[in-house]
Formats: C-alpha cells, structure tokens, sequence
C-alpha cells in the first residue's frame, strides 16, 4: 500500500519514501484523532485521505481537518473522492466534531470546484509560514 500513497502524494507534490508513509500510517493507527481512509479500485489503492481532530482554544466541539486528500488522476470524476469525504464525516460525526475543514492551495483551482461541489464552503484565509529550527524561515 505505501507505493500507491506514495504517488497519490506525489500527485500533491508532498514527495515522500515508503518508510516516511508506514511510520504515519503507525503514529495515525494509535490514536483515536486521526484516520486515515484510502480508496481502492481492483485492489489498488487510487485514493487517499488523512484526517484529525482538532480542539480550539475558542470554541467547542472540536473541528475535522481534513489533511491530505488525493485521488489518482486517472480516477477523477470516478466518485472515488466523494466517498473518502463521506467516510471522512463519517468519522468527524463520530468525534463528535462541528464542522470539517480542509485547505487546498491556491493554484489547485481543481480541487477548490471539487470541494464546493461537495458542500464545503470557503470561509477562510490561511497562511503559512515555514519554520526551521531556529524559529524562522
């Protein structure tokens, strides 16, 4: 399974290494806050989507960040990222969450038609900034 996660992150242009994903698909399976769902099409993995439960300082119930969601090219439009969202509520619902929130960058135009086709909303702007070790970039 790694291989095909490893392309799907690829596709996101997240590059990785089969050890990097096992290790996340470890540290996710032991805790209850994080899920991650993948699609399968002819058992192979064609989709992939990494969840977790995040609490707010400002608000309760906890929010659903949805962290990484892909979908082989060669199966867009195939359904297959309707059901990894569908799965994803599911388990947002469970948590016991309020709202579930994803971001996609700017130039994934894409994906933004893709995530207002499914009910999601654009609410808010997000920034970024890259920290090494010292504290700044």
């Amino acid at each position: 399974m790694p291989w095909n996660i490893l392309l799907l992150l690829e596709q996101l242009q997240h590059p990785s290494t089969p050890e990097h994903v096992r290790r996340q698909i470890r540290r996710i399976d032991a805790t209850d806050a994080e899920a991650v769902f993948v699609a399968v099409d002819n058992e192979a993995v064609v989709g992939v989507l990494a969840i977790q439960v995040a609490v707010q300082f400002h608000q309760e119930p906890p929010v659903a960040r949805i962290l990484d969601l892909c979908v082989l090219d060669t199966h867009r439009r195939m359904q297959f990222g309707r059901m990894l969202l569908e799965a994803a509520e599911q388990f947002a619902l469970k948590a016991g969450c309020c709202r579930m929130e994803v971001t996609a960058s700017n130039f994934r135009l894409g994906a933004h038609q893709f995530y207002a086709r499914n009910g999601l909303d654009q609410t808010h702007r997000y920034f970024c900034k890259e920290l090494t070790s010292s504290g700044s970039a």
